[in-house]
């Protein structure tokens, strides 16, 4: 797939706005991504009519990031359906695009910066004994603990 029919595959979920003059781009926002592809940086937006979609569904999980990218570029525009073991995909931490442009240089094709998981998202994914997705629980700094109680 090319460059431009990547584009135009996105656009059905997402507006899609070319960043050729930023060395980096962060999504600033849930539903706002970042891509890197043949060293050019593009934000992709959740289009509204998805975004009211995934808000009409009320589901926790479908609703993070990293699902949205899953479910809507990985698996039907770049045929990833395994996060886990795919070959295909690896994952790298910060939020500066040092980590992605490191792997394009490395011979990866593309590199997708998320908008980092809430802690409202995490505690509703929680709340309905729902399971966080593979990487969507990245935080920096990393805790000491892995058990966390909350009162309500």
């Amino acid at each position: 797939m090319s460059e431009a029919e990547l584009v135009e595959a996105l656009q059905k979920d997402f507006a899609v706005e070319a960043r050729f003059d930023c060395a980096t781009f962060a999504p600033s926002r849930h539903g706002e991504f970042g891509m890197l592809v043949n060293g050019h940086w593009y934000c992709l937006r959740v289009r509204d009519a998805l975004r009211d979609a995934l808000t009409a569904a009320d589901d926790p999980v479908d609703s993070l990031d990293v699902s949205i990218l899953q479910n809507r570029i990985l698996a039907p525009i770049l045929g990833i359906t395994d996060t886990r073991s795919d070959p295909r995909l690896d994952y790298v931490s910060g939020d500066d695009g040092d980590g992605l442009r490191q792997k394009c240089a490395e011979g990866w094709a593309i590199g997708f910066a998320c908008f980092a998981t809430s802690m409202a998202q995490l505690m509703a994914v929680a709340d309905a004994g729902a399971l966080m997705p593979p990487k969507s629980t990245y935080f920096n700094p990393k805790t000491n603990s892995g058990v966390f109680v909350r009162r309500k």
